[in-house]
């Protein structure tokens, strides 16, 4: 199959997105590769720069041209066609054709159009129904594009058009095959991150007829970085695998991980260097990819592992680091210290990788770029503690223990900035699901917020702390100092994927959802393993209304992370909302239920007409959250058509600052309330605005 990039970009009007769909189908059943974003969720920096390089990946660019595409107004489209446009000033050989099509009844003249697609004859495809014709013009003309290019070929090597212009032809005469000229660039370029492919790529389908053929039509599924046919990653870029515990002792592997983890973080603080995170590189832990396969899967250039031996007094830590496209090691050493030593040595690593990488540091220091750290080695140790009881599957119990160890940790260094981060984020996740009394979860939110601000105050520079912040005021509904909170988090740490999860759920609750969408493809770069940060993508699609995209995202979550409950919550929501009741309550009964299951459960239930088991449910959830329930009672009866007690308990919601209430303007299951002058009055009060 023909691939550059893509191919083909198809250029189009969102009303044009069906005649659009016909063509793109036609062309790859033909065989063609063809660039063709079915998402009506557009915008955003990382959105734009990822249609700007496939524009000037493309071989040939088509924009359907029809009355929808002659308003004033200036959309989506009209900016591919000015980068489009824009490209041929490029003197470069390397060229891109132009090739317009028509769908509908404008007349040529009439059209609002660049002058630049005047220059080349335009084809008539009525309602995009491309013609066995039409394929084989652009096969020839692709086909002769590509072989008159060196296999081998540089982004800048000469390539003659003379066989696409014979094909495309001149659209004037007097005009001796005058063509649209592209400068495209290097097909490498799609290792840069992020890119949208074909929905089955994934291996993730919707069990439910009716879903699939929505999946399809839409933007699919998103892609790690990296699983396309090309490895390109992008320079100083690196993924630090967890360390080996060669101490003979199991329960020093918190010690191995967590040395692995903070090397992770202090080298993701240097200036120009792309680091993987961690729930990605530890994803490999224990399993038999090799170095190249691990950096592929990663989209990373080089690799850093090592090994950790450890005793009460002393350390001897060996790692590598490996050229990802070679193969060869690009820098090794072996350090003997002392335990005293560690958080020196855990600097000279650091330096010494940004040094075989000749990336220079954001800062100098003992600390080697990490924010928030200690110069305490027992501080150090004890948060090594609280962080591996932290991975594990949250409770009362494992929230209890991992505090009691930022107690400590804080206790030995009170300017310990991530103790204190990590004490507040677990505050939060106690106050938010795990406590049923309302004066309890009030105590510990405001413990969870100074907690957080303690560490923005003692590392300003400590982007996640500005997350951490956002998220608490979010949940007490003050948008728009949470949104400059997460702005912040993302200007102060923009390699640090938690600043961009936590602002994509955010922006998804808002209503934001382009841009929600957008800050996820960045946190995939950074983390493109990490199963919370594709759940975050899935519940934006659900509260999108994009139904079928949230069950194949879900599903891709659950691949990475099968028991999170944010994913099966929303994939049986969506289900629900699709009407398929009973793959909801297949997808949400799962052994360790979380509240998201349970919300899904009571109303699968309720639906299918089990209306003593949608009542058990319910009242085990009443039982088990009690007045932290409020919102969730919202929903369930606003669902169950018991629109008093609904509105009964959003009224209650809101006057507790349950955070749930972040969720009233773009929940789905809230629909049967919106006409309600009680419920608009609380919309109304919320004035969600960012």
């Amino acid at each position: 199959m023909i691939d550059r990039g893509k191919a083909v970009f198809l250029s189009y009007a969102s009303q044009d997105a069906e005649a659009g769909s016909r063509v793109c189908d036609a062309l790859r059943t033909a065989g063609v590769e063809v660039w063709f974003d079915r998402s009506e969720l557009r915008g955003g920096d990382t959105w734009d720069a990822l249609i700007r390089r496939q524009i000037k990946a493309c071989y040939l660019f088509v924009p359907i041209i029809s009355a929808n595409t002659q308003s004033r107004e200036e959309g989506y489209f009209r900016r591919e066609w000015k980068l489009a446009v824009d490209r041929t000033n490029d003197m470069a050989e390397d060229r891109t054709f132009i090739l317009p099509i028509v769908i509908d009844g404008i007349a040529d003249s009439e059209a609002r159009v660049p002058e630049k697609f005047r220059e080349v004859q335009w084809t008539h495809l009525p309602g995009g129904s491309v013609t066995q014709a039409f394929a084989g013009r652009v096969q020839q003309l692709l086909s002769a594009t590509i072989a008159a290019r060196p296999a081998d070929a540089e982004p800048a090597s000469a390539v003659r058009p003379g066989a696409a212009a014979a094909l495309l032809g001149s659209k004037h005469p007097g005009q001796s095959s005058v063509l649209v000229r592209v400068m495209p660039i290097a097909l490498g370029v799609i290792g840069l991150g992020l890119a949208w492919l074909l929905f089955e790529h994934f291996h993730v389908r919707p069990t439910v007829p009716s879903a699939a053929p929505a999946a399809a039509t839409r933007a699919d599924a998103l892609a790690t970085p990296g699983s396309q046919g090309v490895f390109a990653p992008p320079e100083h870029s690196l993924a630090v695998l967890p360390f080996t515990n060669m101490s003979g002792d199991a329960a020093q592997e918190y010690f191995s991980d967590g040395l692995s983890e903070e090397l992770l973080n202090a080298l993701a603080s240097v200036q120009g260097l792309q680091v993987v995170a961690r729930v990605s590189s530890f994803s490999f832990k224990g399993k038999n990819e090799t170095v190249g396969e691990i950096a592929r899967q990663l989209n990373v250039g080089a690799v850093l592992e090592g090994s950790v031996r450890r005793d009460k007094a002393h350390v001897r830590i060996s790692a590598e680091l490996i050229n990802a496209l070679t193969g060869f090691q690009l820098w090794s050493q072996t350090y003997d210290r002392q335990m005293k030593d560690v958080l020196t040595l855990q600097s000279d690593i650091a330096t010494a990788v940004s040094a075989a990488l000749k990336v220079k540091l954001l800062q100098s220091g003992s600390k080697g770029g990490e924010i928030g750290g200690t110069d305490n080695p027992q501080a150090f140790d004890v948060y090594l503690r609280a962080q591996r009881i932290m991975r594990q599957r949250l409770s009362v119990e494992t929230l209890t223990k991992a505090v009691a160890q930022f107690d400590e940790a804080i206790a030995l260094d009170p300017q310990y900035a991530n103790a204190y981060l990590g004490r507040g984020t677990l505050r939060m996740e106690y106050e938010f699901n795990f406590t049923a009394d309302a004066g309890e979860a009030q105590r510990q939110g405001e413990l969870a917020l100074a907690d957080v601000r303690k560490a923005a105050e003692l590392a300003p520079e400590l982007g996640a702390a500005h997350t951490a912040i956002g998220s608490k005021l979010s949940g007490e509904l003050k948008f728009s100092e949470a949104a400059a909170q997460y702005e912040m988090g993302i200007r102060l740490s923009p390699g640090d994927a938690r600043t961009y999860d936590g602002s994509a759920r955010f922006l998804a609750e808002t209503g934001r959802f382009d841009e929600a969408i957008a800050q996820s493809r960045r946190a995939i770069e950074l983390d493109p393993v990490n199963p919370t940060i594709f759940a975050t993508v899935a519940y934006t699609y659900y509260l999108a209304r994009h139904y079928a995209e949230a069950i194949a995202v879900s599903r891709r979550a659950l691949q990475f992370g099968p028991d999170n409950g944010f994913a099966t919550g929303t994939m049986g929501l969506a289900y629900i909302a699709l009407g398929d009741n009973e793959a909801a309550r297949a997808a949400c009964d799962v052994p360790q239920r979380q509240w998201d299951d349970a919300l899904c459960l009571a109303l699968a239930y309720h639906k299918l007409g089990r209306q003593a088991e949608a009542r058990a449910t319910f009242d085990r959830m009443k039982q088990e959250f009690g007045e932290a329930l409020s919102y969730q009672e919202t929903e369930i009866y606003a669902q169950w058509g018991d629109v008093p007690r609904a509105l009964d308990a959003l009224e209650r919601a809101f006057r507790t600052r349950d955070p749930g209430v972040s969720l009233v303007k773009v929940d789905p299951l809230l629909d049967p309330l919106r006409k309600e002058p009680r419920f608009q009055a609380i919309e109304q009060k919320l004035n969600i605005r960012t």
